[in-house]
């Protein structure tokens, strides 16, 4: 919970929705580039899950990892 909610602090400061969760995961809207968000991030080994399937193609999915793995993929959303 401590990494969810810090993870979600950290996003929120970049200007960023984080929908509500309960789960291990974050639902993030990054509207228009989220594909290409999506492809940079899996160019720095960071696999998030696109929601199009799920009629969000604005948002991705990002699974929560230790606080170390979710601090960098703040830093990579910089």
């Amino acid at each position: 919970l401590k990494v969810r909610a810090s993870f979600t602090a950290a996003l929120t400061a970049l200007g960023l929705y984080v929908y509500p969760s309960a789960g291990n995961f974050v639902l993030v809207r990054f509207g228009a580039a989220a594909e290409e968000i999506r492809l940079k991030l899996k160019e720095r080994g960071i696999l998030v899950r696109q929601m199009g399937a799920y009629q969000m193609p604005d948002c991705l999915r990002v699974t929560i990892g230790t606080a170390d793995e979710m601090a960098s993929v703040a830093e990579a959303l910089k």
